[in-house]
């Protein structure tokens, strides 16, 4: 079985696109292969219920709600 690797693009970027816009398509492009995976786990019959998520990318509130409304599930935090 070939490793199927996903791939992705930044299109119709402008001049007045900055590095607040390109780091929220990479989370993106990143939430929407986390989903992607997590379909692929699920259907092989390991469901996931949760997502927790720690680390750098929790500084912010942004990124795990992107995550969030992207994989249809609440994020957690670890205490």
């Amino acid at each position: 079985m070939a490793n199927r690797l996903s791939a992705g693009m930044i299109d119709n970027i402008r001049l007045a696109h900055g590095p607040a816009h390109l780091l929220r398509a990479a989370v993106e492009g990143l939430g929407f292969e986390l989903a992607r995976q997590l379909d692929w786990v699920n259907s092989s019959g390991c469901p996931t219920s949760r997502r927790i998520m720690c680390g750098g990318v929790t500084r912010t509130r942004a990124t795990p709600q992107i995550v969030a409304d992207i994989t249809g599930r609440p994020v957690a935090f670890p205490a």
